[in-house]
């Protein structure tokens, strides 16, 4: 959403998004795209859930352009994964929280650069 809210600016460029994640589960749940009243009022403004979502019985559903712009792959962090090659840009949200430090260590090591 935040990608598409610069429009313009961002004409020409190559947008590729890789949203990763060990269990099936919630990776199915993603490219769904359906979300509980719960889950999209925690932050997301209400100008963005008018313009980017369509409400579908109780839940809300993030429109299909945006869904397209996601691949979704399973991924242990723990195995190697150089094979994704490199990123701009890398974000872990929620997911070194559960590790110990040596292990958090170890995977912001082998993050791509």
């Amino acid at each position: 959403m935040c990608l598409k809210e610069f429009g313009a600016t961002m004409a020409g460029w190559r947008i590729e998004i890789l949203a990763n994640r060990l269990s099936q589960g919630v990776l199915e749940k993603s490219k769904s795209g359906l979300f509980s009243q719960f889950e999209v009022q925690r932050g997301l403004p209400i100008q963005l859930l008018v313009k980017h979502f369509t409400q579908v019985g109780e839940l809300w559903q993030l429109n299909a352009d945006i869904r397209a712009m996601v691949q979704h792959r399973q991924l242990n962090l723990l195995q190697d994964f150089a094979h994704l090659g490199t990123f701009d840009v890398i974000f872990c949200r929620n997911v070194l929280i559960y590790f110990d430090q040596d292990t958090k260590t170890g995977v912001s090591s082998a993050l791509p650069r």
